[in-house]
């Protein structure tokens, strides 16, 4: 229905609604000024905030080249997608990608083994560099979880209704040593949060890119200082 072949009484009535969204200027400053205030308690580990933060640190840029690979970990250690990117030597550019989804066994999600989940993400690994023909070469690994990842490397808090208990585990320290065991061809380069890696990944295609979310259970967002 078009606007004109509203009645009077309609049309009284869309103008309510849109009063009850209008933000004025005074508004808006308002709530900038209280998020900046949140922000920055957020920032201090013994502050309670609304928007706690978590800090991750780029040590380093680096230009991509050759075959890379990339290691998603759901927060209930139920799914693991692994991708090999293939990056053009020209600029940087990615020119092919091969991705795999990997559903753990009930045997490893009910027993809530934190030993037996990360032994499982080395098979799977496996697994996959050898599907790909990629066991000649070691290769750079990203690592990627759904939960939130202090810049030690560590889980920070998880749900309840996860299956395995990863708070407080160095992620990144557990992974490598289990891949060293099994002589996998890879060096672990990064273990980040899911919402981190979008925004990294963003900013590669898009330089301009400043800001990333992800929506799963709750809302967790990323940004660049």
């Amino acid at each position: 229905m078009s606007a004109c072949a509203l009645s009077d009484r309609q049309r009284a009535k869309l103008s309510q609604i849109e009063q009850e969204f209008a933000v004025s200027t005074d508004q808006l400053q308002a709530i900038v000024k209280r998020i900046h205030v949140e922000l920055s308690l957020g920032l201090k580990s013994d502050s309670v905030s609304s928007l706690r933060m978590s800090p991750s640190f780029v040590h380093q840029r680096t230009t991509p080249s050759g075959t890379a690979l990339g290691m998603g970990i759901e927060a209930s250690g139920r799914r693991i997608r692994i991708t090999s990117a293939q990056f053009s030597s020209d600029d940087a550019s990615v020119s092919h990608t091969s991705t795999q989804v990997f559903v753990a066994p009930p045997a490893v999600t009910r027993s809530k083994s934190i030993s037996a989940f990360f032994e499982y993400t080395a098979f799977c690994l496996r697994e996959f560099i050898q599907a790909q023909g990629l066991d000649h070469q070691t290769l750079p690994l990203g690592i990627t979880i759904g939960l939130p990842i202090s810049g030690e490397a560590s889980v920070n808090e998880q749900s309840k209704e996860d299956s395995l208990d990863l708070c407080g585990k160095n992620v990144a320290r557990r992974l490598c040593d289990t891949f060293l065991r099994g002589r996998l061809p890879v060096r672990v380069t990064s273990v980040t949060n899911s919402v981190v890696s979008t925004l990294v990944a963003a900013r590669h295609e898009n330089k301009t890119t400043r800001i990333a979310a992800s929506f799963n259970r709750g809302i967790n967002a990323a940004y660049f200082e």
